[in-house]
């Protein structure tokens, strides 16, 4: 977290992106250093220990869950609660059903 982040440089803040042969703009690849694996989970373990600083809701977010198949159905109206409300707004009128892959 900040400056003194053990792995602040897997997070450059500026890039170059490799655009050879590339025919439209959103196709280049991103030339970014590759993440050593060890370090990153050396940090992840450092900042979540046993994993008791984390929610319950966090600790639910991070387990394997089922593959899920979204379908626009105009029949469905429900409110969809916003996990991040200082960033995303709720649903109010969400015409979305899913079920099991």
């Amino acid at each position: 977290d900040g400056p003194s982040s053990p792995i602040l440089d897997f997070y450059p803040t500026s890039f170059e992106i490799d655009m050879d042969g590339v025919k439209v703009p959103w196709g280049g690849v991103t030339l970014i250093p590759f993440i050593e694996e060890t370090r990153l989970l050396q940090a992840m373990q450092h900042v979540l220990g046993d994993g008791s600083a984390l929610s319950e809701d966090e600790r639910w977010r991070n387990t394997i869950g089922s593959a899920q198949l979204f379908r626009f159905d105009p029949t469905a109206n429900h409110h969809v609660q916003s996990t991040m409300p200082r960033h995303l707004p709720a649903i109010p009128a969400c015409h979305v059903t899913n079920s099991p892959y």
